[in-house]
């Protein structure tokens, strides 16, 4: 089972009209981002511990699909090519990237935000889920019922 502790998550932001969602109530709808960063890494970390706190690259055809913020600290970012990584950063543990693992994280941590919210999942990626805040938002008034 998801254990948030499990993984980094962070960019919390409100965003207005995203993906063309229509207010619900008087004013702008609020929608709040969930964006796993560096997911690919965090997977991999979890089926294989010793990656922790070391510089880590998911390769993926001859790029870096993902990198860890210790290999971030080399200069690296997402989508380098993998030539280039292993020059700026040579102690760097490179996997290659398992589809089918992420894919089964993801559908588990949108599982997880259903069910920890009881709110409808907007997907905006593999690893982003929006949700739609307005209806909590709103204060119950005589025009707003």
């Amino acid at each position: 089972s998801l254990n948030m502790s499990e993984w980094s998550y962070c960019n919390f932001s409100s965003s207005f009209r995203q993906h063309g969602r229509q207010a619900v109530g008087p004013g702008p709808p609020v929608m709040v981002c969930l964006d796993l960063d560096q997911f690919y890494v965090q997977v991999h970390r979890r089926q294989d511990p010793t990656l922790m706190g070391l510089p880590v690259g998911v390769a993926q055809n001859h790029e870096l699909a993902c990198v860890s913020y210790e290999a971030r600290r080399c200069g690296l970012h997402n989508r380098c090519l993998v030539a280039d990584a292993k020059v700026r950063c040579p102690g760097m543990k490179m996997v290659p990237c398992n589809m089918d693992a992420i894919q089964a994280a993801s559908a588990e941590f949108f599982d997880f935000v259903r069910a920890w919210t009881g709110m409808d999942v907007e997907r905006g990626s593999i690893d982003e889920a929006f949700l739609d805040l307005t209806p909590l938002l709103m204060v119950k008034s005589p025009g707003n019922q």
